[in-house]
């Protein structure tokens, strides 16, 4: 599951307990979605439990896609490999200082 999620600009950088994910804004594109995507969707494969959903989803609509959740919201990030398929949409509640 994620711990952390950290935006400098050139990428997102997606920590996790044993390591650190990189996406690049070259590689991927990168967007802010505000929807309820998962609600409805079926866990094809992964996880779910209480710590969180994580896994391969599919929603009529949407297609096939990789979740990571912690908590309910309706923010989200979708990454996609530019070219590629399945896009990975990380949930995460908007920092307010």
């Amino acid at each position: 599951m994620p711990l952390s999620l950290t935006d400098d600009g050139e990428e997102i950088l997606l920590r996790r307990l044993l390591w650190t994910t990189r996406y690049s804004r070259s590689v991927y594109d990168i967007t802010v979605e505000h929807s309820k995507v998962p609600e409805q969707a079926l866990r094809v494969f992964g996880s779910g439990g209480y710590f969180g959903f994580s896994g391969l989803f599919y929603k009529s609509g949407l297609g096939f896609f990789r979740l990571l959740m912690t908590e309910s919201t309706s923010h989200y990030l979708r990454i996609q490999r530019k070219g590629g398929s399945w896009p990975l949409y990380i949930a995460y509640r908007p920092y307010k200082p």
